[in-house]
């Protein structure tokens, strides 16, 4: 087994393979495990991500994917949860480690048309980590947005 691992949130190995918007779009996951708050077939830990702490042992993932999850989580405003909810990440990230991050870009209907999405996470929204997440990478693939942030 590798040491190198991964947490895909929101996800099971059924319908998220390959790393996508980061990298290639083959690349596979090597030692994935699959959070969602559905307990479908392929999903490893079963989690509502509104709660904290989430259920791992600190420094546990190199790295951490959030491919359209992010915006169906507490709502717009909410600082407390922002706050809270990134602290997780960074607890559960090793040092240096990478998240990377898929949430609809603000100015795109993608961003309103679902009735579910509570909350919009533009670029500029991550300054407000920079004590915890350094941003690497930001770019729009189509009505999306690709986020890249590193532990530090």
């Amino acid at each position: 087994m590798s040491d190198f691992k991964e947490l895909v949130l929101g996800g099971s190995r059924l319908r998220l393979t390959n790393k996508r918007a980061c990298l290639d779009a083959d690349t596979k996951f090597k030692n994935p495990t699959y959070l969602d708050i559905s307990p479908d077939e392929g999903v490893d830990v079963v989690w509502d991500l509104n709660n904290h702490p989430l259920p791992f042992e600190d420094n546990t993932f190199d790295e951490i994917y959030a491919y359209n999850i992010l915006e169906y989580l507490a709502s717009q405003g909410n600082t407390t949860f922002f706050y809270e909810e990134f602290d997780e990440y960074h607890r559960i990230i090793k040092p240096n480690g990478i998240l990377h991050i898929i949430v609809p870009e603000i100015n795109k209907p993608a961003a309103w048309a679902d009735p579910g999405i509570t909350r919009v996470l533009p670029p500029s929204v991550f300054k407000f980590l920079e004590n915890t997440w350094k941003l690497v990478i930001s770019r729009s693939i189509g009505e999306h947005m690709y986020i890249k942030l590193q532990a530090i």
